[in-house]
């Protein structure tokens, strides 16, 4: 008579294959996710970059672009002007960035402008 099924050999040998696929294969995802969000969180800062740079563009009396000056711009301010939308997420952490305490605090220069998100209290402006 001819027994239906596998072997606990068999059986064994697939769950062996198997798990030496998710050891081997696990690593490599998590790094992808990780990557993956670090990408995310840089594609906010660009956003925030952007929409400062439009904002000081439809204000060039209040923003004059000259190396050195350094603005404080509301995060709040950048969404009544419509540049960013609410709600604000940080990708690294998961949570909403307040955009009524939080600035972008912008640095002018020749090459390159450099942006930070700091609090609206620790952000000074220095105007030529």
């Amino acid at each position: 008579m001819k027994a239906n099924g596998f072997t606990l050999v068999e059986i064994l040998g697939v769950v062996v294959i198997l798990s030496l696929i998710v050891i081997l294969a696990f690593p490599s995802i998590i790094e992808n996710i990780r990557k993956s969000e670090t990408e995310i969180s840089d594609a906010t800062m660009l956003l925030v970059e952007s929409a400062a740079d439009l904002y000081m563009e439809n204000n060039k009396t209040d923003y004059p672009s000259e190396e050195g000056n350094v603005y404080c711009i509301a995060l709040s301010d950048l969404v009544k002007s419509g540049q960013l939308r609410k709600p604000f997420i940080d990708t690294t952490t998961k949570e909403e960035i307040d955009v009524d305490i939080n600035s972008v605090q912008v640095e002018i220069k020749t090459d390159d402008n450099i942006y930070e998100i700091v609090k609206n209290d620790s952000c000074s402006e220095i105007r030529k």
